[in-house]
């Protein structure tokens, strides 16, 4: 079986808003087109997963869904990001190189956080031992049957070394520094726009690859 990828855009809410928004377009998905390989969002387990919203804003949409395509998996909750949306973009913030240089570095460390999973994954893959033991539920887990860092039975983080989480840290302090700095010189142009220009908005984009 296939999979195709489902990406929608939701103007500027809450978490709790968007959650009951994607609940309907489930329900309607599974009364309109099955339950059953729909290629539809209702084809994705569980609620949203709202990890990587907090971590970064995308530059525009369709970075948000080019992420969204590379760090989804079939069957897995759907992803919710924000993106900067690409209307009313204020002319000075275009042409900004400091702007640019900082929304860059804080993409690059983002970019970095959310690979560490992969990477932790791919070198246990690698490794020797068949099993992993989560402390957490004493479950034993195959190797082989690992698609995540998560414990597949109590979904806790289980495969990060201490070495690892020390790493996930530092990134993270340096993200969330070059994110204010970012957000700080964007307001800063913001600030200065001519009378009458609107403030560029943020929106939510979620999706991920349905079963088909």
């Amino acid at each position: 079986m296939g999979a195709q990828l489902i990406v929608r855009t939701h103007s500027n809410c809450s978490r709790g808003e968007l959650q009951t928004w994607v609940n309907k377009a489930k329900e309607r998905s599974a009364f309109e087109d099955g339950h059953s390989y729909s290629g539809e969002w209702n084809m994705c387990d569980g609620d949203l997963d709202f990890s990587f919203s907090e971590q970064k804003v995308f530059a525009s949409a369709d970075e948000a869904e080019e992420f969204i395509a590379d760090h989804h998996e079939k069957w897995e909750p759907l992803l919710a990001v924000k993106a900067y949306s690409s209307q009313d973009m204020p002319p000075k913030a275009q042409s900004d190189k400091l702007l640019s240089d900082l929304l860059k570095k804080a993409n690059d460390l983002n970019l970095q956080i959310a690979g560490m999973s992969g990477a932790v994954l791919a070198r246990v893959k690698s490794g020797k031992s068949k099993l992993k033991a989560c402390d957490h539920c004493d479950s034993r887990i195959s190797v082989s049957h690992l698609h995540s860092t998560r414990c597949p039975v109590c979904r806790t983080e289980f495969l990060f070394t201490e070495t690892d989480t020390k790493r996930l840290q530092a990134l993270e302090v340096k993200s969330k520094e070059a994110k204010a700095k970012y957000e700080a010189r964007l307001h800063q142009i913001l600030a200065s726009k001519p009378k009458g220009q609107t403030d560029r908005g943020i929106v939510w984009l979620v999706g991920g690859w349905c079963a088909s």
